[in-house]
């Protein structure tokens, strides 16, 4: 299967990946372990499912299982790509228009206004000084900016206090927060699902579930979890001790565990979210776009304003 694999391919890098797994596995060495061998293209989960499979002998199940998985978080991936194109293209588009009024047309009325001498209203004036302090002064805001931001990033990925507070302010935004939970629920029940139906034992599954779920908050209740199992615990009796577990997931995993079928369960979970996630996502942006369109039409409409109330002045004194 690894010599069709490897005739199939057309890419340099996965043609030599394929090579050494071909090697390593005809000098007598499992699969798991061949893959185990380049962490960077194979991960942990991939490794354990081939892995369960091989001492199950249903190394086929688990292949399908590790293709189901991906097929998974690519459709959720590719479902809130889909839905987050519209706003990031009206942010854009307000970025550019604002870009071009304070930098292009405001400079040009400024010299007209000034030459027919007319008193400016407060909102004209107020314009115009934010006009005049972006060109004199884009770089070093623009400095500011990226700096900032950078600084953030860095101190989000180097701190691990900053990052858990920011993953718990995300999770408690109003519309966004509900949203994050699900997509971190999603990926677990897809990955605690594939690997328990694989054969992986319930411990390990969870820790390899707990670098994948997406946020640290949801990581920590894992982490509970984890701990609740390691001490003879069922694994729904220490999500019901944590509000990051919501109900249904608790009486899921605690259905599976008491009739023996936790990884249908798990299953039906996760396609649970795969429907639900997409219309949640698709209804929050529903309900966001007017939002975004009257805030585009209001600052419009204040740009346009401290147009017209000084030509409206310029004509009156005529």
């Amino acid at each position: 299967a690894l010599v069709l694999a490897l005739e199939g391919e057309g890419h340099r890098g996965i043609r030599h990946v394929l090579a050494d797994l071909g090697e390593r596995v005809r000098a007598g060495g499992s699969l798991s372990a061949a893959m185990a061998a380049h962490p960077r293209t194979f991960s942990r989960l991939v490794v354990n499912l081939v892995r369960a499979g091989e001492a199950g002998g249903s190394l086929a199940a688990s292949c399908d299982e590790i293709r189901t998985h991906y097929e998974s978080s690519e459709r959720m991936a590719a479902d809130v790509r889909q839905a987050l194109f519209y706003p990031m293209a009206v942010v854009v588009a307000v970025a550019v228009f604002f870009l071009v009024v304070f930098t292009f047309f405001i400079p040009r009325f400024t010299g007209v206004l000034r030459e027919l001498a007319v008193p400016l209203p407060l909102l004209t004036r107020a314009m115009m000084g934010i006009s005049e302090f972006l060109r004199e002064h884009h770089l070093v805001v623009a400095g500011i900016l990226l700096g900032t931001v950078g600084a953030v990033v860095a101190a989000v990925r180097h701190v691990p206090a900053l990052a858990t507070l920011r993953d718990a302010m995300v999770l408690r935004l109003p519309l966004f927060g509900p949203i994050v939970s699900m997509v971190c629920l999603a990926r677990l029940a897809h990955t605690l699902g594939s690997l328990y139906r694989a054969g992986v034992p319930v411990l390990d599954a969870l820790q390899l579930c707990a670098p994948i779920v997406g946020n640290r908050v949801v990581q920590a209740g894992l982490g509970q979890v984890i701990d609740g199992v390691r001490a003879g615990r069922a694994m729904h009796q220490t999500m019901r001790s944590n509000p990051v577990f919501p109900s249904m997931v608790v009486q899921m995993v605690a259905l599976g565990e008491s009739t023996g079928a936790l990884g249908e369960s798990l299953q039906n979970l996760a396609v649970y979210y795969d429907q639900t996630l997409p219309r949640s996502v698709r209804k929050l942006f529903s309900l966001l776009e007017p939002l975004m369109v009257l805030g585009l039409i209001a600052l419009v409409g204040v740009v346009a304003l401290s147009v017209v109330l000084p030509i409206t002045a310029a004509l009156e004194a005529r």
